[in-house]
């Protein structure tokens, strides 16, 4: 990824969430709600590159799994769902950017 490249982050329910310049790093809720992970849409921007939409989508986090055997149902069913701790993203959102095609 080149430096310098706009890039705008939208939510699932299509809200923008943030915009910034590479290689700046910006912090995401997993949880879009009660039982519901979120999902975004990064789109990266730069002169003479092609545009490229990067999907961040969560995953099921293994440690809420474990809940079963130390946190019960309570952990399970309400704490976990309601700290955004259910859910995770991955770590970092890489990619390349091509570059457009000349004219």
């Amino acid at each position: 990824m080149p430096s310098g490249a706009d890039f705008d982050i939208v939510n699932k329910k299509g809200g923008m969430v943030y915009s910034g310049v590479t290689p700046e790093q910006v912090t995401l809720k997993a949880d879009a709600g009660y039982f519901s992970g979120e999902r975004y849409q990064v789109t990266y921007v730069k002169d003479e590159y092609e545009p490229h939409i990067k999907t961040l989508d969560t995953s099921v986090d293994g440690w809420y799994w474990v809940n079963i055997i130390f946190g019960g149902l309570l952990g399970m069913l309400i704490i976990d769902p309601a700290t955004d701790a259910m859910y995770k993203l991955p770590d970092n959102a890489t990619t390349t950017l091509q570059l457009g095609t000349q004219l």
